[in-house]
């Protein structure tokens, strides 16, 4: 048996109002959950609060082993490219500061 996603749940789990527009313009008041479904609306929806709020805690248990090595792996990959934009940019962005300052300082001091 196919299970659905009611308009009515979401609402009753709190879900904000631009999602549960989003929904409604969709899928009016319910929708299977499909794998196809999910794959074609994925940018559409935030399936993390949708797993949160709506997966039982054996499920969630099992979408957390999947998913956390993805999660910490994009951590870590964003920790790594912060760093070597900070390192890159970084030098610039002082410049660009101190230059700011300084014509903040001559306009406000009449333009000498």
């Amino acid at each position: 048996m196919m299970k659905t996603i009611t308009l009515k749940r979401l609402k009753e789990l709190g879900a904000c109002a631009d999602e549960l527009l989003k929904f409604e313009q969709l899928f009016g008041a319910e929708v299977a959950v499909t794998e196809e479904m999910c794959v074609k609306h994925y940018q559409d929806f935030n399936f993390d609060w949708a797993a949160d709020n709506l997966l039982r805690y054996i499920a969630w248990d099992e979408y957390e082993r999947v998913c956390g090595p993805a999660l910490a792996e994009y951590r870590r990959a964003s920790d790594t490219a912060l760093a070597e934009y900070k390192r890159v940019c970084g030098p610039a962005w002082a410049e660009y500061r101190r230059v700011s300052a300084i014509t903040f300082c001559r306009l406000f001091n009449g333009g000498e």
